[in-house]
């Protein structure tokens, strides 16, 4: 009689996480719900981590938490995703430092989130000091591609590229127009492979 083998296949290892808290409600995790739909079937599982409040502080205090009552696997990844915004140098300084003491991955873009969506279409063509500008172009562009398309993954390349050349790579935060969401979408492919 010869022994059945218990050794598990490759393709049923416990998917590595990613754990993301966001400062927004809306636009953030409706983009990366398309980026986890992209990368479930690529072994990789997204979640979302709940926030009471949008500041960078409550955002990092949420992923902080997340993070020590977790189990996790040595995989697993943690991030935050924030705006520059209206927050102070200050906040901002300290939050990135607390992210870099944890091991937390700090995707920051400035002015907004909506600049990171902005690279996936085209380069910048201004310097945007604030959102008002740029939520209206993106959705413009956005419904040109695909009005349902939150993500464009078509575009991703292009805005790993484009956020890259745009970042200096001085500091722990961005001073000028950039993203640095490309740090985290690079995680997740490399998870991916």
């Amino acid at each position: 009689m010869s022994r059945m083998s218990f050794k598990r296949s490759k393709g049923s290892r416990k998917p590595k996480v990613v754990w993301i808290a966001c400062e927004g409600d809306v636009v953030e995790p409706r983009y990366l719900d398309g980026v986890k739909y992209y990368y479930r079937t690529r072994g990789v599982n997204l979640q979302i981590v709940e926030r009471e409040e949008s500041s960078p502080k409550a955002v990092l205090d949420a992923i902080l938490k997340t993070k020590k009552s977790r189990t996790s696997n040595s995989d697993d990844l943690f991030w935050i995703i924030i705006d520059r915004d209206r927050w102070p140098n200050r906040m901002l300084s300290q939050v990135a430092r607390q992210c870099s003491d944890s091991s937390i991955g700090m995707a920051l873009s400035n002015p907004c989130f909506e600049f990171w969506q902005l690279l996936h279409y085209q380069d910048p063509e201004e310097e945007y000091n604030n959102c008002r500008l740029l939520k209206p172009l993106v959705n413009q562009l956005r419904v040109c591609k695909d009005e349902n398309d939150y993500t464009n993954i078509d575009g991703l390349g292009q805005a790993i590229i484009r956020a890259r050349n745009l970042d200096s790579g001085d500091g722990r935060w961005l001073n000028v127009n950039g993203s640095r969401m490309y740090l985290l979408i690079e995680d997740i492919i490399s998870l991916a492979k």
